[in-house]
């Protein structure tokens, strides 16, 4: 009898689930575990769908994984099942099981509410000390230097299981996070080792998280890039496929990070011919997406510079390749072309900003500004008066893009709260910019009008909310 109703439970479970399936017109091999207990699961609120506390995967491609029932029954944590290369373990909400989903799945899954990612649950005592025990001999050892810090998870990941690889990495990200504030460069190198272990770039995807200015994300698909470029011309590789819409929402912050490593990749893949790079991002077919792949090409450009002292420039024009790009590039090439003005011998602030008022046409100046804006950025997060007073170092009539080119920086890294302290900081003529560009950013940060006008009440009055509620990225030039 007790043998029957199990059987029939497990049937409307099934068939439940069967037609969930249909209506979202996604079609997956699912395996269920057994019950946990409610208490023990904990959702993370405010965070995207592709942003979950995990951030690799062990690749072992024709390694045979049994199903989480079978892995469960035989005594494995419910947070400790292993599901195959390029499928992920959901935990369901409301029926307190769990499975192995794709990737794709699994977001489709986590947007309606049906389960959450199992690594943000508990693990067991044993593998919390020991992922904890990890965390801080890397930290320790490491510091601050990336190779090591790679060698070192590459060590724990040939001798542990995937969940404490994953649950090290993110400790690690977490910790430097923390301690650094600042931590975009240790990201995009992570980032790239992520692929590199996954081997596939939809898990490596929803594995990457926001932390550390999305740079994750811009490394996954930096090497994503590169690798399909060792394979094929770069002029041939095709870019709509890498970052689809299906991301959270057309306008995903997720999606725009990922558009953003695709630049990145182009201009290693072309050799350092940033020309070359930005005509293939012309292709995308949104400005939006555009300008966020022109960012990630002229980013790496200025990057291998300070590397390598290589990349496209040239030692006796300090605004090239700006100054010679097709103009709808140069907001984009402005914007990173302070990183290397900043290096250029007996740099100043004061004339940096100089060497910005030199741009032509002028309408080009601001954009400039605002890359001297995002230059300080990660030296001021927590200063605003120190912002302040490098931004008035410039031309009082493009000061206000250098507040906002912080602005920018200090979202990316520190979320909209602060965005939002920022702008109550200001003088009161930059405020509606402000609100301006924080509209801009929480369109990307929320998907829906409710989350979206939520957002937009926490500005100062109600004249600044609305600024906030009507921005529109339709058209826009520079983010």
């Amino acid at each position: 009898m007790a043998q029957e109703i199990s059987f029939h439970y497990f049937v409307i479970v099934f068939s439940i689930f069967f037609l969930t399936v249909l209506l979202m017109e996604t079609s997956l091999t699912i395996s269920y575990s057994q019950p946990i207990e409610n208490s023990m699961m904990a959702s993370k609120e405010g965070t995207s769908l592709n942003s979950y506390n995990i951030n690799f995967a062990q690749n072992n491609t024709n390694e045979v994984k049994p199903s989480p029932l079978k892995q469960t029954t035989q005594g494995v944590f419910f947070s400790e099942v292993e599901c195959k290369t390029g499928n992920v373990l959901l935990t369901k909400l409301n029926q307190n099981s769990s499975a192995c989903v794709t990737p794709k799945t699994a977001t489709k899954l986590i947007a309606r509410s049906w389960g959450i990612s199992s690594t943000t649950i508990k693990l067991s005592t044993e593998s919390e000390i020991k992922v904890k025990s990890f965390v801080e001999q890397i930290v320790t050892k490491c510091k601050t230097k990336i190779d090591c810090i790679i060698d070192s998870i590459k060590k724990v990941s040939e001798n542990e299981k995937k969940f404490i690889t994953l649950r090290t990495y993110g400790g690690i990200i977490g910790w430097y996070e923390e301690s650094l504030g600042y931590c975009h460069g240790f990201g995009h190198h992570l980032g790239m080792f992520l692929y590199d272990y996954t081997g596939d770039l939809p898990e490596a995807l929803f594995y990457a998280d926001q932390r550390c200015g999305l740079s994750q994300i811009h490394g996954v698909v930096q090497k994503f890039v590169l690798k399909e470029s060792s394979n094929t011309d770069p002029k041939k590789i095709d870019l709509e496929s890498i970052c689809p819409e299906t991301f959270d929402h057309t306008y995903s912050l997720d999606r725009w990070a990922c558009l953003h490593g695709m630049g990145h990749g182009l201009t290693k893949s072309f050799n350092y011919d940033v020309f070359s790079a930005v005509d293939r991002c012309a292709e995308l077919d949104s400005r939006w997406g555009e300008m966020s792949c022109f960012k990630g090409a002229f980013m790496e450009n200025t990057s291998e510079f300070s590397r390598s002292g290589e990349g496209t420039f040239d030692e006796t024009d300090v605004l090239f390749p700006c100054n010679k790009v097709d103009s709808k590039y140069s907001p984009a090439c402005y914007h990173y072309q302070t990183n290397y003005i900043r290096s250029k011998p007996n740099y100043t602030v004061e004339g940096a900003f100089k060497t910005c008022d030199m741009v032509e046409p002028k309408e080009l100046v601001k954009y400039c500004y605002y890359g001297m804006g995002r230059l300080n950025a990660g030296n001021s997060l927590d200063d605003y008066q120190r912002a302040l007073n490098f931004c008035e170092k410039g031309n009082d009539n493009y000061q206000q893009y250098c507040f906002t080119g912080s602005l920018s920086s200090l979202v990316s890294n520190r979320g909209t709260d602060q965005g939002f302290e920022y702008c109550k900081f200001l003088p009161t003529e930059f405020k509606k910019d402000c609100y301006d560009v924080m509209g801009k950013w929480i369109i990307m940060f929320y998907s829906s009008d409710q989350e979206r006008k939520t957002q937009c009440s926490k500005a100062e009055n109600l004249e600044f909310s609305k600024v906030c509620i009507n921005a529109s990225l339709d058209v826009v030039i520079l983010l």
